[in-house]
């Protein structure tokens, strides 16, 4: 799969490159989500935020000859979400307000010390019937949630909301493999958890309003 990706992107840019497009294009290179590879003894995706499937690539690319803000490894914690208001940034357009992600190119010029975001928000599943079935490809039919299963994570905590099948919480330090859920039976729930879980409550009431003041569907899709 990967080494099918690297060909496709050798021909994009060099078809960038014979059209003499290389010095005024950015090349932004991201994915939707990442897939089990033995983690959990899991191989394809499922729809639950574990960090295999939500830790994806994302690597910036300025138009050739441009050296801004330089070539770096950043470690700080980015969403999916950034890209739209960096995109709009890179094209000289305003940023609409209800933007939930921050602009990466304004973050990097001014050096990426300190961190962009706390705290990152993710979730899948309630296709409202409208996605079903897309093995082999994707995910069985049974495989799909009818609920939404949300998440939060900082640089040392994970929380998973999961109405369907009970809450789950990792202690990224002691636990990177999130293979502990701290909320399982006999357990006692860290104090850290009961916060999480009222910031993804908190983020869905946020969420819910956006889509209020847009007049988003709940559920209509193309496909």
């Amino acid at each position: 799969m990967i080494a099918c990706v690297d060909a496709q992107m050798e021909r994009i840019c060099a078809a960038l490159k014979t059209h003499g497009l290389l010095e005024n294009t950015w090349i932004i290179f991201a994915a939707d989500h990442g897939d089990f590879m033995g983690e959990k003894g899991l191989f394809e995706k499922c729809e639950v935020p574990y960090g295999c499937l939500t830790h994806v690539p994302l690597i910036l690319v300025p138009p050739r000859g441009q050296d801004r803000p330089g070539p770096a490894v950043v470690e700080h914690l980015v969403q999916s979400v950034d890209l739209f208001p960096t995109m709009l940034g890179l094209a000289g357009l305003p940023v609409p307000e209800y933007t939930q992600g921050l602009d990466l190119m304004q973050w990097l010029h001014a050096g990426a010390e300190a961190p962009l975001h706390q705290r990152l928000f993710a979730q899948v599943g309630d296709y409202h019937g409208n996605l079903t079935n897309t093995f082999p490809g994707g995910t069985f039919k049974s495989g799909r949630r009818k609920a939404l299963v949300q998440s939060v994570r900082t640089t040392d905590h994970l929380y998973i909301r999961d109405d369907q099948f009970g809450d789950e919480a990792y202690d990224l330090n002691a636990d990177p493999l999130e293979l502990s859920n701290r909320l399982s039976e006999g357990t006692d729930p860290p104090a850290w958890a009961a916060a999480m879980r009222a910031e993804v409550e908190a983020w869905q009431e946020e969420c819910v309003a956006l889509r209020r003041e847009l007049g988003v569907i709940p559920g209509a899709r193309s496909f």
